[in-house]
């Protein structure tokens, strides 16, 4: 049985424990962002590209996911109107991609959905469960094909 801390929250290890493990916690992000119209891995590249706007690869290496992965990602985000991305003046290989109105509202959005629902389970809302939500979606995310290991054929 878990133990309640001060003020009638859960220490976030018995909370996850609760939880039991991580597609429970993926699922309670994937139900609160439903409102939102965005899946899991769309909802962290806006939370990474809300810091400050990101070439590519940075958002790549932010979530630690590949470059085709994120390519898509980003380009979904932009068909939805959520991000903007511009070319950089200068060189002209390097597109930056930042948050539009829409984004930064649908991401507010979004979060308060996500706070809600672990203040319903009377969860922490802190930088550590922000990590663990974070975990949780990105290994629940379609893995990217061009990632895999390519089948050879034993010899027959």
């Amino acid at each position: 049985m878990p133990n309640a801390a001060a003020g009638g929250q859960l220490a976030l290890d018995d909370a996850l424990l609760l939880l039991s493990g991580t597609r429970r916690l993926a699922r309670l992000v994937s139900n609160a962002l439903r409102a939102t119209q965005l899946r899991p891995e769309l909802w962290l590249v806006l939370e990474v590209v809300a810091e400050r706007p990101r070439s590519l690869g940075r958002v790549a290496t932010a979530l630690a996911a590949h470059k085709g992965t994120v390519s898509r990602w980003l380009t979904q985000l932009e068909q939805l109107g959520l991000v903007d991305c511009k070319i950089v003046r200068g060189d002209m290989r390097l597109k930056v991609t930042s948050l539009s109105a829409l984004g930064r509202h649908r991401l507010e959005i979004a979060r308060s959905r996500i706070a809600h629902a672990l203040e319903e389970l009377g969860l922490p809302v802190d930088d550590e469960a922000r990590a663990a939500i974070q975990d949780a979606c990105l290994a629940l995310c379609p893995a990217d094909r061009s990632s895999e290991e390519p089948k050879t054929q034993s010899p027959g």
